[in-house]
């Protein structure tokens, strides 16, 4: 059996990188789905799909697969806490999902959209309930 403290930090890395790549992807949309098709957008695109793929997505997986052995390890599934933290890491995680399907499309077809502002205070509200979820334990 893995280490607690070695999953912990599994966990504590996973977490900024998902959460980072989820804000990330959310302030690039707006410019890559807006404004003339153009190679430059489309490499842009190519890109930020890219890093979606290698970087935030396993690091997603990661933060799910760690964090439930975790809780699991730590007894923690009667927890209220946990039940409310477990609902906004699935709406965090549903947003990724929203914003992955948004570069396949646009990454397919190409075209000029729109992209919704509101996932950046979604995303950062998400992040820091989750975060004092799970420090405070209430």
């Amino acid at each position: 059996m893995i280490d607690y403290r070695a999953l912990l930090a599994l966990h504590l890395i996973a977490v900024p990188l998902f959460v980072s790549g989820v804000l990330v992807t959310a302030l690039i949309l707006p410019s890559l789905a807006a404004g003339e098709e153009t190679p430059r957008r489309q490499a842009e695109r190519h890109r930020v799909r890219r890093w979606n793929l290698i970087l935030t997505t396993p690091a997603m997986l990661v933060v799910w697969v760690v964090g439930l052995t975790l809780a699991a390890e730590g007894g923690w599934f009667a927890a209220g806490w946990l039940h409310a933290k477990i609902a906004l890491v699935v709406l965090l995680t549903g947003l990724h999902g929203m914003q992955s399907g948004r570069l396949r499309r646009l990454d397919r077809v190409g075209g000029v959209t729109r992209a919704p502002v509101w996932p950046v205070p979604a995303i950062l509200l998400l992040a820091v309930a989750i975060v004092a979820l799970a420090i405070i334990k209430p």
